[in-house]
């Protein structure tokens, strides 16, 4: 697919006309309207807003914050050039769902159930693929990420990463819990039976309150995110 036309996403509008007026220059067309990839300026959060709020747009990360795990190192207009040569390719990075009594939620870094109270911990049953795997799990939660998002809360759960899959991590359980590596078409059930749980998804607002017997799973959903890279 060859790319003309670009939006933009700022953390911070005025770098983002910075950035806007250099993308023209080098000739590239303004759209907010029908973009074919979207620039993000700021860092790996800002991405993730971009990402909610317009996904399935192809996405340029461009650094502009103290950490941006995911921006690419070369100078902007390395990567503009590249793109007109030809010579880019779309990365395709998947998203988890987590589906609810109230609802959907859905994540390319991680889906999150933790304490609401941080005096009292939850307790939570754990299935996969319908087969019950721990039937009374004390902690403070449980961390569901994708590879992209592997590098981030579940890695300072975890001390780990991983490049496939799906990564459960359980949040400082009373006892030992190792993680547990999913392949991309399990399924997994969560349901509180103690205390009120939160669930959230990646740096989304939206605050999800689960109570005593509501139930929770979380997959790989049919929707994915695409990045703008190198065509190795």
């Amino acid at each position: 697919m060859e790319l003309k036309t670009f939006s933009i996403y700022a953390k911070n509008p005025e770098k983002g006309q910075q950035v806007k007026s250099q993308v023209e220059k080098q000739g590239f067309k303004y759209s907010e309207t029908f973009p074919d990839f979207m620039i993000t300026v700021g860092g790996d959060g800002t991405y993730l807003e971009a990402e909610r709020i317009k996904p399935g747009i192809p996405k340029l990360l461009v650094k502009d914050s103290l950490v941006c795990f995911k921006c690419h190192d070369e100078p902007l207009d390395e990567m503009l050039a590249m793109i007109q040569a030809g010579k880019s390719q779309f990365k395709e990075i998947i998203k988890l769902e987590a589906i609810h009594d109230k609802g959907r939620l859905l994540a390319v870094n991680d889906i999150i159930l933790r304490n609401k109270n941080p005096i009292r911990a939850i307790r939570f049953k754990v299935s996969l693929n319908q087969d019950e795997v721990d039937p009374n799990l004390i902690g403070d939660g449980v961390v569901v990420a994708t590879p992209f998002g592997a590098t981030g809360y579940y890695r300072s759960v975890t001390r780990s990463t991983f490049s496939q899959g799906i990564g459960v991590a359980f949040n400082n359980p009373t006892q030992e819990k190792q993680p547990l590596l999913l392949d991309e078409t399990d399924e997994l059930s969560l349901e509180i039976t103690r205390e009120v749980g939160q669930l959230v998804a990646d740096n989304n607002p939206t605050i999800v309150n689960v109570n005593p017997g509501d139930k929770i799973m979380i997959r790989k959903a049919s929707e994915v995110g695409l990045l703008v890279s190198h065509n190795d």
